[in-house]
């Protein structure tokens, strides 16, 4: 039997072909989980309870939307000052844009429809890109506003 010079058994170092494998499994599965988020609606503004399953379905059937969701979880941590998002997870992202669509004309004609807030779901590079532009439009209105400081609005008009 062969020994190495060593005294230590090394790992065989990895193929070329293991090394390329390696990383096309890795890239399709970053992009299948991409797709997979589209196919969620992320509601915010709703009371926590024990059975989120049962108020979207009815929500479902308020809003007239035939289609039923395959997952439905809360995300994020519980406290007491806010309610967490819900996840709603459908088959497919045509669903989850039609979810979206329904809700927002039938809350246009029907007042007894629960107000919400509904999105799809973003890819963690959308997220990041969302946070980035959020902090530069808040920098950008607060320097607007400093400009503006010594200036009469229309806000600041009283009329009596």
């Amino acid at each position: 039997m062969l020994e190495s010079k060593s005294g230590t058994d090394s790992p065989p170092s990895p193929t070329f072909a293991s090394v390329v494998c390696e990383t096309v499994h890795n890239s399709v599965k970053t992009v299948m989980q991409e797709e997979m988020v589209k196919n969620d609606v992320i509601i915010a503004n709703v009371q926590e309870n024990n059975d989120d399953v049962t108020m979207v379905t009815s929500l479902c059937d308020k809003i007239g939307f035939s289609t039923k969701p395959t997952n439905v979880k809360r995300i994020g941590k519980k406290t007491n000052d806010r309610h967490r998002l819900l996840k709603v997870s459908f088959n497919s992202n045509f669903d989850a844009r039609a979810c979206c669509a329904q809700y927002h004309s039938a809350t246009r004609n029907d007042e007894n429809i629960p107000v919400m807030q509904l999105r799809l779901g973003k890819t963690k590079t959308e997220q990041d890109a969302f946070k980035r532009n959020n902090n530069l439009m808040y920098k950008i209105n607060q320097k607007a506003n400093e400009k503006n400081a010594g200036h009469a609005g229309f806000a600041s008009f009283t009329f009596v």
